[in-house]
């Protein structure tokens, strides 16, 4: 009788023993998923990077402002937006190096808070006589296109500054260069000009 009485404590004791160790594992288990959830919840999620405009940006992601970049987009036209009365009153800087431009519309004209204008490294050919009309221009970069001749509605620009015109087809400067009052950095190396005396200074 004692030892049956004997064999059921020790039955009973190592059931209580076995209920504390679930009892303790599955606390264990819910806070190893309460501290898990409370590191997920505390995770930042990572943020998406705005689109810089810049070399090689996406047209569609470029909005009309101060400073416009539309360099190395294999551009064929100047595009339409910076003819509206938008980039009239905003544009002051443009940048349209590095495509393939062949012309510019004569709207580029109606850009008259523009001080720098980037045109290198295109196919242009020839200048409309309507960028003579960007009277607030200082800087204009021409290097690397085709041009034959500089004309002469650009002695307007008597704001003009800078000039550069490296890499280009010029035979000859002309004497309508003097009328570019405010110029202090001509650049015209790397054409065909062959004779120099004709340099109008």
């Amino acid at each position: 009788s004692s030892s049956s009485s004997a064999a059921a404590s020790a039955a009973s004791a190592s059931a209580s023993s076995a209920a504390a160790a679930t009892t303790a594992a599955a606390g264990g288990a819910g806070a190893a998923a309460a501290a898990s959830s409370k590191a997920s919840s505390g995770r930042q999620t990572p943020r998406a990077e705005s689109p810089q405009v810049g070399d090689a940006t996406p047209l569609a992601l470029i909005k009309v402002a101060k400073d416009a970049n539309y360099s190395k987009l294999a551009l064929e036209s100047v595009p339409a937006e910076l003819g509206t009365t938008q980039a009239q009153a905003t544009v002051c800087s443009l940048r349209l190096d590095r495509n393939q431009l062949s012309r510019l519309p004569a709207s580029i004209g109606s850009l008259l808070r523009l001080t720098s204008l980037n045109l290198s490294y295109n196919d242009l050919t020839e200048l409309p006589t309507e960028l003579g009309l960007l009277s607030n221009l200082t800087s204009l970069e021409l290097v690397g296109n085709a041009l034959t001749e500089w004309p002469a509605a650009m002695s307007s620009l008597d704001k003009l500054e800078i000039l550069d015109l490296e890499r280009n087809f010029l035979r000859s400067l002309p004497s309508s260069l003097v009328g570019l009052r405010s110029l202090t950095r001509l650049q015209a190396s790397k054409n065909e000009i062959a004779d120099v005396s004709e340099v109008p200074w």
